[in-house]
């Protein structure tokens, strides 16, 4: 039975490569009959990456927000809104809107927890 896989030196991969440099890789995998993702693992093995590893990587830049300030958080209506959807065990719902005090909704969970 004859071999139908294409084995190929080391210099052919190298030039493949380097055509890589001045065209993509889509055409030049055309152009020699290969799969792109080939061409592909021959350029990550030869130590060139994706193209959008030339790019200088991403940074955060800082942000500074001013605090808002009591006055302004005293007279929002948002400030005291808010719900709280606690599913307890057995399919119960704890529902729990405006400021909450931690301590407070502990003592209540455990009390319906008991029922």
């Amino acid at each position: 039975m004859a071999e139908t896989r294409r084995r190929w030196s080391e210099a052919e991969r190298r030039q493949v490569v380097k055509e890589t440099e001045a065209a993509s890789v889509s055409s030049v995998a055309r152009k020699h009959g290969v799969a792109p993702s080939l061409v592909f693992r021959w350029r990550r093995a030869a130590g060139m990456a994706g193209k959008s590893e030339r790019k200088p990587a991403p940074a955060f830049a800082p942000v500074m927000l001013p605090a808002p300030s009591p006055a302004a958080l005293a007279a929002s209506p948002e400030a005291d809104r808010g719900m709280i959807e606690i599913e307890l065990a057995g399919g119960r719902r704890l529902r729990v809107s405006g400021p909450i005090d931690v301590g407070m909704l502990k003592q209540v969970i455990a009390a319906v927890e008991g029922l």
